[in-house]
């Protein structure tokens, strides 16, 4: 049996993750390894993430995607140890507070233009972390923000407060 893996879905406000994936025939959620989301997500589809797909999935594509707040609260992907590629929308001002905590899979990431703070601890313990791209939009890294990375010391920016 050929299982597909990777899945598209498009949110509205009466349509969230969890049914939007039931809808696409997806039985279980656990083999879901890439997810590409459009639509707004809210903290709902979050948690949705962090509780049920977050040992498995592996890349989350939000680019096409808003978010609620335009803001990645903390502790958003907690303990979503199988992503190694996230992609988050050009909306997004803030990551927050130990957002990306212990994503040990976690490899690169790119913080687009939009961002303007980082929060403190927000890629704590991502130690396959080794290589970030930060824009000169970024004006607060808060304190500890990339502790535990894989980043090369001479890679780890320096926190502006």
């Amino acid at each position: 049996m050929i299982r597909k893996n990777n899945f598209t879905v498009a949110l509205s406000p009466d349509l969230r993750l969890e049914q939007a994936l039931k809808n696409a025939g997806i039985e279980d959620v656990a083999t879901v390894e890439k997810l590409t989301v459009a639509g707004t997500l809210s903290g709902e589809d979050f948690r949705y993430i962090r509780e049920k797909m977050g040992k498995t999935l592996q890349t989350l594509d939000m680019g096409n995607a808003s978010i609620e707040n335009n803001r990645i609260e903390r502790r958003c992907f907690l303990l979503c140890t199988g992503l190694t590629a996230v992609t988050i929308p050009d909306s997004v001002v803030e990551i927050g507070e130990r957002a990306f905590d212990c994503c040990y899979g976690l490899k690169s990431f790119a913080i687009p233009d939009s961002v303007v703070e980082i929060g403190k601890g927000a890629f704590y313990c991502c130690e396959s972390l080794t290589s970030i791209v930060i824009s000169d939009s970024v004006i607060k890294i808060r304190k500890a923000a990339f502790v535990g990375t894989g980043l090369a010391s001479d890679n780890i920016p320096t926190d502006k407060n």
